[in-house]
């Protein structure tokens, strides 16, 4: 499995959309941060910068990882994982190399996220005062739905195989339920209730870690948990049962 996810590594940085990724992610925090897409109240960083006011912006990286997400369909619909299994690597261990391969670029994105906004808000306002022992829970917490955000990516990938297809369960399910929300709240008080169960509005809720109440860690623990087995289980059992072309 070593070697797969290695060799998957060195190809996924051939790809000049994965740098195009980390180039348009330090331009959006850019220019968020300095007050061009005003994305969230800009006053959280009136003096300096906070980590709060960076981890609102982390749905970004999740919209990133769907570039590398259908870098994954690709192989699908290019018949190169055909080849891949009939070198006897297995189709569970192929799932799961493509599932770290996934974790692995999530948390690059974000560590680009976190130190590339405090580095681009510390160039455009000035240097703050900052307590990582403070927002250690949160970041975790935020880092843990993401990884979740890949698993249910990495689920559709090999549960549809093809670009298309994934594109259009992956963007339905995850990002644009917090749009249907924010319109449709004031309608329906049911709506609102089922942002609980939607995991890009846990994102900005654990950004608000000091509102963060002890049930509300464990909810999120639960919800993330539940996604990921989910995600695994249904990938991997449509995996092992279709025809490779």
């Amino acid at each position: 499995m070593f070697n797969l996810i290695m060799a998957d590594l060195k190809i996924m940085f051939r790809y000049p959309e994965t740098w195009l990724c980390i180039v348009g992610q330090l331009i959006f925090l850019a220019a968020t941060i300095a007050g061009y897409l005003p994305i969230a109240d800009i006053s959280l960083i009136a003096k300096g910068y906070t980590i709060p006011y960076l981890m609102l912006l982390s749905i970004n990286v999740a919209y990133f990882m769907i570039v590398v997400l259908f870098i994954f369909a690709y192989d699908f619909e290019m018949g190169m994982i055909k080849n891949t299994l009939t070198n006897g690597v297995t189709r569970k261990t192929y799932f799961f190399a493509r599932l770290i391969v996934a974790y692995i670029f999530t948390f690059m994105f974000y560590l680009v996220h976190i130190i590339g906004g405090i580095l681009l808000a510390t160039l455009i306002h000035g240097s703050g005062t900052l307590n990582l022992a403070t927002l250690a829970v949160p970041l975790l917490l935020q880092l843990l739905i993401l990884f979740t955000i890949s698993t249910v990516g990495v689920g559709f990938v090999f549960a549809f195989r093809k670009s298309a297809n994934f594109g259009t369960a992956f963007i339905f399910s995850i990002l644009s339920p917090p749009f249907i929300f924010a319109m449709t709240t004031q309608i329906d008080n049911i709506i609102e209730r089922l942002q609980d169960f939607e995991l890009t509005t846990q994102l900005t809720r654990v950004a608000n870690s000091q509102l963060l109440e002890p049930s509300d860690i464990i909810n999120i623990l639960l919800l993330s948990t539940v996604y990921l087995v989910v995600s695994v289980v249904v990938g991997i059992i449509i995996f092992e049962k279709v025809e490779i072309k």
